[in-house]
């Protein structure tokens, strides 16, 4: 909720504001010592996270929320 808002906020600015879920428990210090499965690899979540920050094709794309590399429709 608060990336949409925050992209009605600034709407006209030439700044854009997403939300993106990279992968589920990717290898962080905190998820390796807490010793939780890893079903998603690193460079998954890099991936995702770079891909929404410079790809071309979302230049302009705003208020939306990104799960990996597709965009979802937040859960109500």
């Amino acid at each position: 909720m608060f990336t949409v808002d925050l992209a009605d906020e600034l709407a006209g600015r030439g700044v854009t504001a997403n939300a993106l879920h990279p992968g589920t428990f990717m290898p962080t210090k905190v998820v390796t010592h807490a010793g939780v499965d890893l079903p998603t690899p690193l460079d998954q979540g890099v991936d995702a996270t770079v891909g929404l920050a410079t790809d071309p094709a979302l230049d302009g794309v705003t208020g939306r929320y990104f799960d990996g590399r597709r965009e979802f429709r937040p859960n109500p």
